[in-house]
C-alpha cells in the first residue's frame, strides 16, 4: 500500500518534475519546510522526520537529488532510510523526494523502495517526433487559462520551440499577457511575441515547403548572425525533407492525413496543411536527392571536409535554387 505521507517525483523533464513539487509545496504549504539536497547526513533527516514541528501541525521536508538516490548506499543505511520512511505515516509529516538534475538507475534498493511505497509520479520528456503530444500539451496549458489558441498559432509554436517545456510554457504566459482580455491566439500574436530565433525557425519551415528559396536563405542567414550552429540547421532542414518524403509515400499509399498523423506521430491538421502544399512542390524523386545531398554534406561537414557554414549554404542552393 502506498504511504500518502511521502511523494517521489523524479523524470527526464525538469520543467515538469520542478513545476509539480511546487505544486506540492503550496498543497502543504502551512506545513513548516526544512530542506534537505545532495549529499546529508542520515542522523540530519531522522531529527527532522521524528520531531514535531512548533510553528504548525507538522513538518514538509524536501530531499532534492539526494546522495542515497544517485550512490550506492550500505544495506544498514538502507534500513535506517527505510525506517524513517515507514514512521512518516505514523506522523504529521510529509516527505517528498524528488529528482530532476539527471537520469538514476531506479533498480537500486531506495529507489525501487520509493516507486513501490511512495505516491510516486515520473515525468518522461516528450521526444522530438512527439510532435501531437507537444501540441496537445500546449493546447491543454493555454485552456486551463481560460483562453483558446487556434490551429494555426497552435503549429507555430509547436514548429518554433520544439519539445523544450519551460520555454514553451515562457511564451505561454508572455502571450496571456499580450492578448489580455481577448479570448483566442491567433498566429498573428505568437508572431508578434516570439522571440525571433524562433521567428525565423518558423518561416523557415514555412518557406520550405513551399520551397521559396529566397525566404529559405534569408531565414538561414538571420539564424547563422544570431549564432545557431550550421549543423542544427542542416538538421532542421533534413528532418522536414524527410517528413515531407513520408508524407508523399503514405499519400501515394492512399493514407489520409489522419492515418499519415498516426503512423509519423505528428497532428493531423499540420499534415493536412503540408500535404496540401508540399504536393504541389516537390517529388519523390527531388526529396530523395535532397536527402541525399543532405546526408553527404552532413558527412563532409563532421569529417571536416568542407567549412560548416558553407556546405550549409551550398546545400540549400543546390537542392532550392
Amino acid at each position: 500500500m502506498k504511504n500518502r505521507s511521502i511523494y517521489f517525483i523524479f523524470g527526464e523533464d525538469s520543467f515538469l518534475v520542478e513545476e509539480h513539487v511546487r505544486g506540492l509545496i503550496n498543497k502543504f504549504g502551512l506545513l513548516e519546510k526544512e530542506q534537505f539536497r545532495g549529499r546529508f547526513d542520515i542522523n540530519d533527516l531522522f531529527a527532522a522526520a521524528s520531531t514535531g514541528s512548533l510553528f504548525s501541525q507538522g513538518k514538509l521536508i524536501l530531499i532534492r537529488s539526494p546522495w542515497f538516490i544517485n550512490e550506492a548506499v550500505s544495506d544498514a543505511d538502507v534500513k535506517r532510510l527505510q525506517s524513517i520512511f515507514n514512521d512518516t505515516c505514523d506522523s504529521s509529516n510529509i516527505i517528498i523526494v524528488y529528482q530532476k538534475e539527471k537520469k538514476f538507475d531506479q533498480r537500486k534498493k531506495l529507489a525501487s523502495y520509493l516507486k513501490k511505497n511512495a505516491e510516486t509520479v515520473e515525468f518522461k520528456a516528450f521526444k522530438d517526433w512527439e510532435q501531437d503530444k507537444v501540441m496537445y500539451w500546449i493546447k491543454q496549458r493555454i485552456t486551463s487559462s481560460g483562453k483558446k489558441i487556434d490551429q494555426d498559432a497552435l503549429v507555430a509554436m509547436a514548429q518554433a520551440e520544439g519539445t523544450n517545456l519551460m520555454q514553451i510554457s515562457t511564451e505561454i504566459e508572455k502571450l496571456l499577457v499580450f492578448i489580455g482580455d481577448k479570448n483566442s491566439i491567433i498566429l498573428e500574436d505568437v508572431q508578434a511575441v516570439s522571440v525571433s530565433i524562433n521567428t525565423s525557425i518558423y518561416e523557415l519551415n514555412e518557406a520550405m515547403k513551399i520551397s521559396d528559396f529566397k525566404n529559405i536563405m534569408k531565414n538561414i542567414l538571420h539564424l547563422l548572425n544570431n549564432n545557431e550552429p550550421p549543423v542544427k540547421i542542416l538538421a532542421l532542414i533534413t528532418a522536414n525533407i524527410r517528413l515531407y518524403y513520408q508524407i508523399l509515400l503514405l499519400t501515394a499509399q492512399n493514407k489520409n492525413s489522419y492515418a499519415i498523423a498516426k503512423i509519423l506521430k505528428k497532428n493531423s491538421y499540420f499534415i493536412e496543411k503540408t500535404a496540401q502544399v508540399i504536393k504541389n512542390n516537390f517529388s519523390v524523386s527531388k526529396l530523395e536527392y535532397a536527402f541525399q545531398k543532405l546526408q553527404q554534406t552532413d558527412i563532409n561537414i563532421k569529417s571536416g571536409r568542407i567549412n560548416h557554414r558553407k556546405g550549409l549554404e551550398l546545400a540549400v542552393i543546390d537542392i532550392f535554387k
